[in-house]
């Protein structure tokens, strides 16, 4: 019993970090989107766009 419930408390463990880490690399992707719109590499519909995309994951 015991055992089990190490067990679930690991498995609930690796779940939370994986969703922060997950929830990091989300907020990277529109950094990093922002700063290519700022620099002038990608214009204002092309940022909307894949802004949109990146929203509408899972996270």
């Amino acid at each position: 019993m015991i055992l089990e419930d190490k067990k679930k408390g690991f498995l609930n463990e690796g779940i939370k970090i994986f969703s922060y880490i997950y929830r990091l690399d989300f907020e990277v992707k529109l950094r990093k989107l922002n700063d290519l719109m700022k620099d002038g590499l990608i214009n204002e519909e092309e940022f909307k766009r894949k802004r949109e995309e990146i929203l509408s994951e899972k996270w």
